[in-house]
């Protein structure tokens, strides 16, 4: 997935841009769902990982109904 293909996804998925950039951070930086949080609210959350599973199957049926 690239950045565009995420914020596609994301805007549409996810209300909080607080939320869409912690996010961001866990799946096109690489950094973990907690250090994610962290570094996007200053403290955890525990809904990163959650959100992240929600766009990557959006992004999977996405690319099934293509093929």
């Amino acid at each position: 997935m690239n950045k565009t293909q995420f914020n596609l996804l994301a805007e549409k998925l996810i209300k909080s841009t607080t939320q869409r950039e912690a996010v961001k951070l866990h799946l096109l930086d690489g950094l973990s769902a907690y250090e994610a949080e962290k570094q996007a609210y200053g403290r955890t959350t525990a809904t990163v990982s959650r959100d992240a599973r929600r766009i990557l199957k959006e992004f999977e049926y996405i690319q099934s109904v293509i093929k």
